[in-house]
């Protein structure tokens, strides 16, 4: 398998070092980083997840327009 590297935008790498400098002291923080890094660890493990998508079959299905 690949490595694969998560990038962060300057914002939300901002906000994930201050969750790191706060969890310590914080319950909240220390929740919501956990959360990030799990989400972070499913991301990496499966990167790119089969999904099912519907089969578009009513291309040219016309909806319908109310006037009020």
């Amino acid at each position: 398998m690949k490595p694969v590297k998560i990038a962060l935008s300057p914002e939300a790498e901002e906000v994930y070092n201050y969750l790191n400098k706060q969890a310590p002291h914080s319950k909240t923080e220390q929740s919501i980083l956990n959360s990030v890094n799990k989400k972070t660890e499913l991301i990496k493990a499966n990167p790119f997840p089969k999904t099912r998508f519907l089969p578009n079959t009513n291309k040219n299905m016309a909806l319908p327009i109310f006037f009020g």
